[in-house]
């Protein structure tokens, strides 16, 4: 599963508050979730497969 950073922009949290809460409701999943912080147009994100 791949997000950005979720509310953080036009809905305007913090991330620092947001955070723990993707990562508390997330973390037992038994997929790869990846969180984008910063997105640059043109360049292939790094998902490394664990």
């Amino acid at each position: 599963m791949a997000l950005p950073r979720l509310a953080t922009g036009v809905g305007g949290l913090d991330w620092e508050e947001v955070r723990p809460l993707i990562y508390k409701h997330l973390e037992d999943l038994n997929i790869p979730v990846y969180i984008y912080t910063l997105y640059q147009k043109g360049v292939k994100a790094n998902e490394p497969a664990h």
